[in-house]
């Protein structure tokens, strides 16, 4: 690699710097502890290379109370396993490490493609007020609530089900080399969600069927992947469920232009034409252990999905609660909710219907599985761990 040191307020010459690097098959760290704030041709030290690192040491342009520093990315294999190495080689905090959830002859396991969201709680849920946000604090632990950064933890992730007859993925995420402008985390993505599949136990061929909750594109991404330059099914021996009316909206919103992601072309159709589709109606049945359950509002046909085992229940409920502060919190709609009024009469009813009751709610944002509880007449989510 090459290791170019920016000093006294000044950047090395990065495009000379670069240029020679990708003739040379090299890749370029940038060392921009002495040149905080600088730029060259608009563009920052620390960001025109792979990496930059800034070093806080006291005697440095920006110091720390001791030894200190940061490393800045947009590959995320890589902030990924530097956050590794920051925490002595583990993937994620403790007691997050990927884990099977046993439910009866079923198991879920989570795969986790972003453990972050590009919106903070407030933007996330714009009807919110800071006061109300933090009336709900008393309840939510750290599983739910960093004590330290005060964020409410959030994810994009898949759910994998091993159930007696099929391997079933529960939602795709954002996907690999996709155009998403307006997302950088999500834009011309390099991740590895297929080898943390792998690492979960299945490979893209083992998987028999895949799950749409609704159409938005966090949620389908996955479903196809760039082979040869063109978009082909990621999973080759899977049938794909999508609820027809969510299908037909949402076609009809590429066909005008009103789909901002070109989604549909690029994560739907390929599907779709290929002859893997199954497009069904929103109470579907599957099996004798999965049906669908119309859940609309926040998309016209969003639907929650019902696992029901001889030793219990659950239900993945997509996106019909972005936050487990919508559980104390109903009328709280997402940004993202296409019928506000619908969403909220959705959730309510949802929620009278799941509090206390003995079923494992695994929503798609959440960054835990747990339960409705309303101890005081006071509903909150109550993760499994607690």
């Amino acid at each position: 690699a090459i290791v170019p040191v920016h000093l006294y307020g000044s950047c090395a010459d990065m495009p000379a710097l670069l240029d020679l690097a990708a003739r040379r098959g090299l890749l370029v760290i940038e060392d921009a502890a002495q040149a905080h704030g600088a730029s060259i041709h608009g563009t920052r030290a620390g960001a025109s290379a792979i990496a930059g690192c800034f070093s806080f040491y006291p005697g440095k342009n920006l110091g720390a109370i001791g030894d200190a520093g940061a490393v800045v990315t947009s590959d995320e294999p890589l902030a990924r396993r530097v956050r590794m190495a920051r925490d002595h080689g583990r993937s994620r905090p403790r007691g997050e490490e990927m884990t099977a959830l046993t439910i009866g002859d079923v198991t879920v396991t989570r795969v986790v493609e972003l453990d972050r969201s590009s919106f903070e709680i407030g933007a996330m849920l714009p009807e919110s007020t800071p006061e109300r946000i933090a009336a709900q604090r008393d309840w939510m632990g750290p599983e739910l609530l960093d004590p330290v950064t005060g964020v409410h933890k959030a994810c994009i992730q898949s759910y994998v089900l091993r159930t007696p007859w099929h391997t079933v993925v529960i939602d795709t995420c954002v996907g690999n080399d996709k155009p998403r402008n307006g997302v950088p985390a999500w834009h011309m993505r390099r991740g590895t969600y297929l080898s943390d599949l792998a690492a979960a136990g299945v490979k893209p061929e083992d998987v028999d069927m895949v799950i749409c909750t609704h159409l938005h594109v966090d949620h389908v991404g996955w479903n196809t992947r760039l082979e040869g330059g063109r978009w082909v099914p990621t999973f080759p021996r899977a049938r794909y469920v999508i609820v027809r009316e969510e299908f037909e909206f949402w076609k009809r919103e590429g066909e005008t232009g009103r789909e901002e992601f070109g989604l549909i072309d690029d994560s739907v159709m390929p599907v779709v034409e290929a002859g893997m589709a199954d497009l069904v109606a929103s109470d579907h049945v599957i099996d004798d252990r999965l049906r669908l359950e119309p859940a609309p509002g926040h998309t016209p046909a969003h639907v929650c999905v019902r696992l029901t085992t001889p030793a219990g229940q659950a239900i993945f409920t997509g996106d019909m609660m972005h936050r487990p502060l919508q559980v104390a919190e109903p009328e709280w709609n997402s940004r993202f909710c296409d019928d506000a009024e619908l969403a909220r009469k959705t959730r309510r009813g949802f929620l009278e219907r799941h509090t206390d009751a003995d079923v494992i709610v695994l929503a798609a944002h959440f960054p835990v599985a747990g339960r409705i509880v309303a101890p005081g007449g006071r509903a909150r989510f109550q993760p499994l761990a607690a």
